[in-house]
C-alpha cells in the first residue's frame, strides 16, 4: 500500500523559498541529512516539531515533547491516505506563502523533504492560523490521541537508555535505590493545584468576610501562607515503580528526606535539614532563636532570628543566616561548646547563606550573592548559580572564621537541596554527581571533595538533571535519573575523564 506513495517530491533540485527568513534551520539540516543517509526513508513531512516519516511499507508519526524527547507511533494506512488526500485537494505544490503580519510575529512552515528535492509552505500570522494550516494541525491533533511510545534522542549516543516511568498527570521528582528496592518521589500536580486553589478560596472568603464586617485583615496573609506551607507536601510521596507503572506507596528513604520529619518538637524541621544534622544532634532555627535538638529535647541556645543552619560533623560549630533590623540578613558562626557567636566575613563582604560542610577539607561552602532563577526570582530550594559558573561561592574555615573565594569545581555541592550527594562506595571523598550544561545536556560522573574536581563518565545530550535527581546502582553500573517528570536509566562506562 505504501510502495506507490507520491509524497510530492520530484524537483531536480531542492527549491528554497525563504520568504522573510534566510539560511537553513537546524531542523531542516537534520531532516535533510536523515533522508539522505537512510536508504529506506523515502521522505518526511514536518510541521511545528511534528513529523511524518514515509517508508515503502509504512508511515511513522512523531512529535516532540521537549528538545530531549519525542513520542512515536506507526500510522494506520487510512490516516496517512487522508493526509495525502488533504495535500492533494489543497494543491500544496502550488500554495504561496501565507504572510499575514509583520516580521515580528511567529513563523512556521510545512516542509516536505525527499531524496530528490522538496517543498516549503511558509506562514506568518499574528492571530489564528490560515485555514490550510489550521486543518493540518487538526490532522496531527487527531493522530496524537492514540497511544505512542516515548523515546529520547540521547539513546542514539547512550545505548541502553530506558524510560521507566512517564505519566501525564504524575511527575517523578527524584529516585533512590538499594538493590531491588527502588523508590521514586512522585508529585501529583493536579492535586497540588487543587489544594492551592482550595486554600486561595478560603483566604479570599475570610478576607471578604472581615472587610464586610469592617474588621482588620492584618494577619490573614500570614495565616494562609502558613497553611500553604503546612500542606506543601500533601501531593507528594515515595512510591515503587515497576513495569512502567506506579506501585504501592512506601516510606521515605532516610538518605533522601524530601518531606521534613514531624517529631512534635519546636521549631519544626525544614526542607534541607540534612545539612544541620550530625550523628547525635540537630540544629533548627526560626524567628525566636536557634535551637539544639538532642535526645528528644529542643533547647534554645541563641535568641534572635536564625535560618538555614549548617553544622560541622564534629558538632563543634554551626553556621547560619541571622536577621536583625540593624544589619539585615548576614552570616554568623556559633561555637556550640560555649555558645559564642561571631559574624562571618569583613564589613564590606556580603555573605548570606551557608550551603554545606565539607568534612574532607574542614570547610563550609557559603554563598556570597543572592541566587536567582532564570526569571530573576529568588529560589531558596536549590543553589541556582551552581548550574552556571559556580562563581559567587566562598570557603569558610569554621574554626578560624577565615573566608576565601572558592576554587576548583564546586557546582555539585551547590546542587544539594533536600539531600546530600550520594557517596561512591568505599570512599568518603568521592561522590556521584551530574553537571547540567544547558543546551549541551548533562555530564554524569564522579566528584571529589578532596581535589574539587569532576570526572566525566557519561554525556547525555539535551537531557537535564542534577545530582539530587539521580541515584546510582554501582552493582548494575547504571544511573537512574529524572528528566522533566520522567524516570529513566542508562548504563555508564567505567573509564572516567578528569575535568
Amino acid at each position: 500500500m505504501f510502495a506507490s506513495v507520491n509524497p510530492y517530491f520530484g524537483a531536480e533540485e531542492y527549491a528554497y523559498l525563504t520568504f522573510m527568513q534566510t539560511g537553513e534551520t537546524e531542523i531542516e539540516k537534520r531532516l535533510q541529512n536523515e533522508v539522505k543517509s537512510k536508504s529506506d526513508l523515502l521522505g518526511i513531512y514536518s510541521f511545528d516539531k511534528q513529523y511524518v516519516r514515509i517508508y515503502a511499507d509504512r508511515a511513522v508519526f512523531s512529535w516532540e515533547d521537549d528538545p530531549a524527547r519525542y513520542r512515536e507511533r506507526t500510522l494506520e494506512p487510512q490516516q496517512f491516505e487522508s493526509l495525502k488526500a488533504y495535500f492533494a485537494s489543497s494543491q500544496v505544490e502550488d500554495l504561496p506563502p501565507f504572510l499575514a503580519c509583520s516580521s515580528d510575529c511567529e513563523s512556521k512552515q510545512l516542509l516536505m523533504i525527499g531524496k530528490a528535492g522538496g517543498r516549503r509552505v511558509f506562514v506568518k500570522s499574528e492571530t489564528k492560523l490560515p485555514q490550510f494550516f489550521a486543518n493540518l494541525q487538526g490532522f496531527f491533533d487527531e493522530m496524537k490521541k492514540q497511544p505512542a511510545k516515548l523515546k529520547y534522542y540521547a539513546s542514539e549516543q547512550a545505548p541502553g537508555l530506558e524510560v521507566l516511568f512517564d505519566d501525564e498527570n504524575l511527575a517523578a521528582m527524584s529516585v533512590w535505590k538499594r538493590g531491588s528496592d527502588m523508590r521514586v518521589l512522585i508529585s501529583d500536580e493536579p492535586r497540588e493545584k487543587a489544594i492551592m486553589r482550595e486554600v486561595d478560596r478560603q483566604s479570599e472568603a475570610e478576607t471578604a468576610k472581615l472587610e464586610a464586617e469592617e474588621k482588620s485583615t492584618d494577619g490573614v496573609y500570614q495565616k494562609y501562607y502558613d497553611i500553604r506551607e503546612s500542606r506543601r507536601y500533601e501531593a507528594s510521596g515515595w512510591f515503587r515503580v515497576g513495569d512502567g507503572k506506579l506501585g504501592e506507596r512506601v516510606s521515605q528513604p532516610a538518605e533522601a528526606e524530601y518531606v521534613p520529619s514531624k517529631d512534635g518538637l519546636s521549631p519544626a524541621a525544614e526542607y534541607g535539614q540534612w545539612a544541620a544534622k550530625t550523628a547525635t544532634l540537630e540544629l533548627r532555627g526560626d524567628s525566636s532563636g536557634l535551637y539544639k535538638i538532642a535526645n528528644g529535647r529542643s533547647v534554645r541556645i541563641r535568641q534572635g532570628s536564625y535560618s538555614l543552619p549548617v553544622v560541622t560533623t564534629n558538632g563543634r560549630w554551626v553556621v547560619a543566616t541571622k536577621y536583625d533590623d540593624e544589619s539585615g540578613s548576614h552570616l554568623v558562626r556559633i561555637n556550640l561548646v560555649n555558645n559564642r557567636e561571631y559574624k562571618v566575613g569583613a564589613e564590606d563582604q556580603y555573605l548570606s547563606k551557608a550551603i554545606c560542610y565539607i568534612p574532607s577539607r574542614n570547610l563550609v561552602l557559603v554563598s556570597g550573592a543572592d541566587e536567582e532563577d532564570e526569571h530573576g526570582e529568588y529560589d531558596d530550594t536549590r543553589h541556582v548559580s551552581a548550574y552556571e559558573t559556580g562563581l559567587g561561592y566562598h570557603f569558610l574555615n569554621p574554626d578560624t572564621g577565615a573566608v576565601v573565594a572558592a576554587v576548583g569545581e564546586v557546582r555539585p555541592l551547590g546542587h544539594q537541596s533536600f539531600r546530600s550527594l550520594q557517596p561512591v562506595a568505599g570512599t568518603t571523598t568521592e561522590f556521584w554527581a551530574a553537571m547540567p550544561r544547558g543546551k549541551a545536556g548533562t555530564l554524569f560522573g564522579i566528584y571529589s571533595t578532596r581535589t574539587f574536581s569532576f570526572k566525566t563518565m557519561l554525556k547525555l545530550p539535551k537531557i537535564l538533571f542534577d545530582s539530587v535527581e539521580m541515584w546510582v546502582d554501582e552493582g548494575e553500573k547504571k544511573v537512574y535519573f529524572i528528566h522533566e517528570g520522567h524516570l529513566l536509566s542508562v548504563p555508564y562506562a567505567t573509564a572516567p575523564q578528569t575535568r
